[in-house]
């Protein structure tokens, strides 16, 4: 599989492609300005990250406003070449509010790009009691 995140310049993107694919690279840049000028790409086990540069302008609007809602947003293509979203919310200790802003920005996705859009939370933990109806949770601790 390959998967190609994007966002605008600055947000970190390099980041989470690095975590994503155990890259021993320091990728950390130095917030607004941009750092990635050209296509990175990174591969773990069958999977490429790309980490292209950040996006200035784009032609699908309300795409872009969908995806700016989202702490991280990715377009993956699957072997037969279906296209499909993904839009992950990263916190530390994930709260219901993380859990609903993923869904919200999945929905937003998959209605301005009339692609599948699929809800990530990514954490070291989450609260107790948590609805993750629509919603995929990733571990990052590292136990």
């Amino acid at each position: 599989y390959t998967i190609a995140l994007f966002g605008r310049a600055g947000v970190g993107k390099s980041t989470p492609a690095a975590i994503l694919t155990n890259s021993d690279e320091p990728v950390i840049g130095k917030g607004a300005q941009r750092t990635t000028l050209e296509t990175q790409e990174y591969h773990w086990n069958n999977l490429i990250v790309l980490d292209p540069p950040g996006i200035a302008a784009a032609d699908e609007e309300k795409a872009l406003a969908a995806a700016d809602q989202a702490d991280l947003v990715c377009q993956a293509q699957d072997p037969s070449g279906s296209a499909a979203w993904c839009a992950v919310e990263i916190s530390w200790t994930v709260a219901p509010r993380d859990v609903e802003r993923a869904r919200r920005n999945a929905d937003m996705l998959r209605q301005a790009t009339g692609q599948p859009a699929h809800a990530f939370v990514a954490g070291h933990r989450y609260e107790d009691d948590m609805d993750w109806t629509g919603v995929q949770w990733v571990d990052l601790s590292d136990d």
